[in-house]
């Protein structure tokens, strides 16, 4: 009966076991909320849309004045520049 393994070797193998299996279920878990929460372009660009109604909106309500002149049109980072006046 020398091929037996120890208790302790069977628990080793054993929580090697469990430890893959909580990696296939995380790597499911991610699968999971992928599908939950599909990223497309449309998705992308109502969710732009709707930050720039938003921002918009505030600045009429809040009657600021944008000055298009003075706007720079690109920059390093492709923002856009407003001189805001009150």
């Amino acid at each position: 009966m020398a091929g037996r393994k120890t208790v302790e070797e069977r628990i080793a193998l054993i929580d090697a076991k469990i430890a893959k299996k909580r990696e296939e279920i995380a790597a499911l878990e991610t699968q999971k909320h992928k599908l939950q929460n599909p990223v497309t372009m449309k998705s992308v660009m109502d969710k732009a849309k709707k930050a720039t109604k938003i921002k918009i909106n505030t600045i009429t309500s809040c009657k600021i004045h944008v000055d298009p002149i003075a706007c720079l049109i690109s920059s390093p980072t492709n923002t856009k520049y407003f001189s805001i006046s009150f």
